[in-house]
């Protein structure tokens, strides 16, 4: 493929479609494909998913963060821009070094041992450390068989098309499920897992017995598996519970498919005038921009209203409107705002890795149904013959997320527990 093929136009500006948005100009397209960020994005394809790249030199480091900030318009000489554009460069070179199939300027850090990393749980990342569900379905038909017979739990949600058909019983959902697959209609749908297996970084006390299922400071009713076909999503939200709307902590594993992911911290509640795209939204009661916001929060009365937030779920983002769509391609100014906030904006993307080992480091086998299952262990885990790792994204309680899935076929699972002192 031609150097130039990667580029595609869009307006006034263009984008790669390895790397993301770059810019309007021909010199902003050239330097891109010399770029660090660029080639490696190209030996990426070339190279076995199973060697991992070496990892970045300071030299390749320093120059993919002057490429940040040439991509989000901002000038070398703004000291916490260049901070927050080194601190993205390192998780996509960690990232890209692992060879994990994330795309995007935004990530989040990647954590390796999340309870030595993060034991506060207080920041979004991403891990290999996931939970696990009995089976991942690689079709309808597949989901249907595995999760909908015998069911005697909560019904399940349906959504076809934006219409929102809402809570249904089992067989209505069956029903109108392959009605929307047979229409070539776009859907999603959400149901309780019972058996999920959650990671071992999860707090001890929102497990059950060996690790699965829920425990005592589980969110009830919130270990789910989400299944879709095409666009699909629930536009930008915070998970709260029960009528006082208290933030939850969730954590979703990407098990196939493709979700473009979008995470905004609590700051960026009702207190900002403005939503993303500029536009001032009627129910702001403070006149402040997402970055003045932002800087409010760090003072005594801005901590007290982000934890008033936190603990009752009161405001929603004030960035985007009822009727904004996911940004897919979002322009620099936006990739900016979300940077000064210290949010993230970026790309998950199911793997095709062969893993020899399960969650929890223990040798993995296969039986003859296909259910992975760890040595000396009689707990699921993830079925992988077909699949490879499974990328997990933490989501603190607060945080603002909108998840939009992008692909024929996609499968995201994980669960929710109330933060420590809430």
């Amino acid at each position: 493929m031609a150097p130039s093929e990667w580029i595609v136009r869009e307006g006034s500006t263009r984008r790669c479609s390895l790397c993301g948005p770059i810019g309007g100009s021909d010199k902003a397209v050239s330097q891109h494909l010399r770029s660090i960020t660029h080639k490696r994005a190209l030996a990426s394809l070339a190279a076995p998913a199973h060697e991992p790249a070496p990892p970045a030199s300071p030299a390749e480091r320093s120059a993919e963060v002057c490429e940040l900030l040439a991509v989000l318009c901002i000038g070398e000489a703004a000291e916490q821009a260049a901070m927050a554009c080194e601190r993205y460069a390192e998780a996509r070179c960690k990232l890209d070094a692992a060879s994990l199939p994330v795309r995007g300027w935004l990530p989040p850090p990647l954590l390796r041992n999340p309870a030595k990393e993060c034991p506060q749980l207080d920041t979004p990342f991403l891990t290999q450390q996931t939970g696990a569900i009995p089976t991942v379905p690689s079709s309808l038909e597949e989901c249907l068989a595995a999760y909908f017979s015998g069911q005697r739990h909560e019904f399940p949600k349906v959504d076809v098309a934006e219409r929102g058909t809402g809570v249904c019983s089992w067989a209505e959902a069956r029903r109108t499920l392959l009605a929307a697959k047979a229409a070539g209609e776009r859907y999603w749908c959400t149901f309780v897992c019972q058996d999920m297996q959650h990671p071992r970084w999860w707090p001890k006390a929102a497990q059950g017995a060996r690790g699965l299922g829920p425990g005592p400071m589980s969110v009830p009713l919130y270990d789910q598996v989400i299944v879709g076909s095409g666009r699909t999503g629930i536009g930008i939200h915070r998970d709260v519970h029960g009528p006082h709307r208290r933030c939850v902590c969730t954590c979703l594993s990407l098990a196939k498919g493709v979700k473009h992911v979008m995470l905004l911290p609590p700051s960026c509640a009702e207190s900002a005038v403005l939503n993303a795209y500029g536009h001032e939204t009627a129910r702001c009661s403070t006149k402040q921009s997402p970055e003045e916001a932002h800087e409010a929060a760090r003072t005594q009365d801005g901590a007290c209203e982000s934890t008033l937030n936190m603990k009752h779920g009161a405001g929603e983002c004030a960035w985007f409107g009822d009727d904004d769509t996911f940004p897919k391609s979002p322009p620099a100014d936006l990739l900016r705002r979300i940077a000064l906030v210290g949010g993230y904006f970026f790309s998950m993307h199911a793997s095709n890795i062969d893993i020899a080992e399960d969650v929890h480091g223990q040798p993995r086998v296969h039986d003859d149904n296909h259910k992975s299952r760890a040595s000396g262990g009689d707990y699921p885990c993830l079925d992988m013959h077909d699949d490879g790792a499974v990328l997990a994204l933490y989501i603190p309680a607060g945080w603002f997320h909108w998840l939009l899935g992008d692909s024929d076929w996609h499968v995201i699972f994980g669960g929710s527990f109330f933060p420590r002192g809430s």
